[in-house]
């Protein structure tokens, strides 16, 4: 959603779910693993490393030259070090982190299994078919650190613990909704660009992927007008799930980000 509004300012570009993080990588860990990197004098083999990543990168948005590039993956802030050595400095690097409360994200994630349910059997559910006969099951099962939001969760939280707070901005999903202008002001304050009057009324979906690689019906779907929206939750999960000492614990998960912003 946040990619969308973005775009519709002309100077700016907002990928869907990037790979350019995993191609610095294979880039990087090919000069550290191959014969012929590796004879290389130790200095030349770092000055090319560095100049074979920074080719990538100017080269992955290339077609938009000129404008501010934003990159979607939630792989970045693991990675912070290896940005800042690529960007030039670590005041260059810059990662918005889109939060929202957890007991919502885990609706969400419920939602498009229940929606993709009804024609196919999602991803998730053929890697582990125990663990998704129950919402709870799912819902532990998304939370795990090998899944995207127990991921998500992880590595952000690990990069406040190396020292990366100051250079991420937390924007909250019901900030969002209620004043996407305001929120969407201080991302161009963050980032030191000029703002732009955005149509929060009227959103185009320009970022598209194709969601049957991730095994969900619709995952990327975005409506056309960003408002307010009630909390999901507690109209997707009955009084059974919500009961437990397992949704204590992701209670206690959603007020972590309100500590963080």
């Amino acid at each position: 959603m946040l990619a969308n509004l973005l775009a519709q300012n002309q100077e700016v570009y907002a990928t869907a779910t990037s790979g350019l993080l995993d191609t610095l990588r294979a880039v990087r860990d090919v000069c550290d693993q191959n014969t012929f990197y590796k004879a290389m004098a130790s200095e030349e083999r770092k000055e090319t490393k560095l100049s074979l990543l920074r080719g990538v990168t100017n080269g992955y948005f290339a077609h938009q030259e000129g404008k501010v590039c934003f990159d979607k993956s939630r792989g970045w802030p693991t990675s912070f070090e290896l940005a800042s050595w690529v960007l030039g400095g670590r005041e260059r690097v810059k990662a918005i982190v889109c939060v929202r409360d957890t007991r919502d994200v885990l609706a969400s994630f419920e939602k498009l299994y229940r929606a993709t349910a009804e024609v196919s059997a999602t991803t998730q559910e053929r890697a582990a078919f125990v663990e998704h006969r129950t919402a709870e099951g799912r819902a532990k099962f998304i939370l795990r650190p090998d899944e995207p939001f127990g991921y998500a969760m992880d590595v952000v939280r690990d990069a406040v613990t190396r020292g990366w707070r100051d250079n991420m901005l937390f924007v909250e999903y019901d900030a969002l909704c209620r004043d996407p202008n305001g929120t969407v002001k201080s991302i161009y304050s963050f980032i030191g660009e000029k703002p732009f009057e955005h149509d929060p009324t009227h959103v185009d979906q320009v970022t598209v992927e194709n969601d049957e690689v991730f095994g969900f019906v619709g995952l990327h779907d975005i409506r056309p007008e960003i408002k307010p929206q009630e909390p999901q939750w507690p109209l997707v999960y009955d009084g059974a799930m919500t009961g437990t000492e397992f949704w204590s614990r992701v209670t206690e998960g959603a007020r972590y980000w309100e500590h963080m912003r």
